[in-house]
């Protein structure tokens, strides 16, 4: 979305590898469900019918959201919370080295955060690599180990 005279008009993605088909958690599925149907029947209540442009960020007209109106509101509630501050694009940094530090491959990373390669990716976030090399040795450390043990035991 863009923002043109105070109305969201949709923009096409700047780059191709930008529209992408993602998993979602299954908790999020159901919060984003719930989030449609209370939507859907705050409509209704008001006489407005289905959203015609079936858009799942809207008001309760069904006019898209524009995008420094939903940052303002997600900061607010943040705010609200009383947790540390985070913008939305921060949301998505945190996601990718969360991934990272989990030791989910570049590879699927890479594809969730819609980077043309991989190569991207790390160097974005390549910061995050020195900690997955530590964690490589102890996983490599405690398998020899276990190897070891096994074999004085026999």
């Amino acid at each position: 979305m863009t923002c043109l005279k105070g109305i969201a008009i949709p923009k096409e993605p700047k780059t191709a590898s930008s529209r992408r088909r993602i998993s979602l958690p299954s908790m999020t599925v159901e919060a984003l469900q719930k989030h449609r149907a209370e939507h859907a029947a705050v409509r209704l209540q008001l006489g407005l019918g289905r959203d015609p442009n079936d858009l799942l960020f809207t008001d309760h007209k069904g006019v898209a959201i524009i995008p420094s109106t939903l940052s303002r509101r997600f900061s607010r509630t943040i705010e609200a919370l009383d947790i540390p501050q985070v913008s939305i694009h921060g949301l998505r940094h945190s996601h990718i080295t969360q991934l990272l530090m989990e030791g989910v491959p570049i590879k699927v990373v890479s594809e969730r955060a819609g980077h043309s390669s991989i190569v991207m990716t790390l160097d974005k976030y390549g910061h995050v690599v020195p900690d997955m090399q530590q964690n490589a040795a102890e996983v490599i450390d405690a398998q020899l180990r276990e190897a070891l043990a096994e074999h004085a035991d026999n």
